[in-house]
């Protein structure tokens, strides 16, 4: 097994959740646009990219507007 190198204080983002975690406090008025870009900005690791293989982040793109939809549509 290979050592767990756990660094902390690295932000960590998964997009869908965060997408819709936004969508709620943004609606509820308790953060801002800017505010959620900054996050995104100061994101060292993410829950689906990696740049060696890029495969996960597409299928999650490509996922999410998806699942926005059957959000938005009452049907998820």
């Amino acid at each position: 097994m290979p050592e767990v190198r756990q660094r902390d204080g690295v932000a960590w983002v998964s997009l869908a959740s965060d997408c819709t975690s936004f969508w709620q406090r943004w609606r509820g008025g308790s953060l801002g646009a800017g505010q959620w870009l900054n996050s995104l900005v100061a994101a060292r690791s993410f829950s689906w990219f990696e740049a060696g293989d890029p495969e996960p982040a597409i299928g999650a793109a490509l996922r999410l507007p998806v699942k926005g939809l059957r959000v938005a549509a009452g049907l998820a």
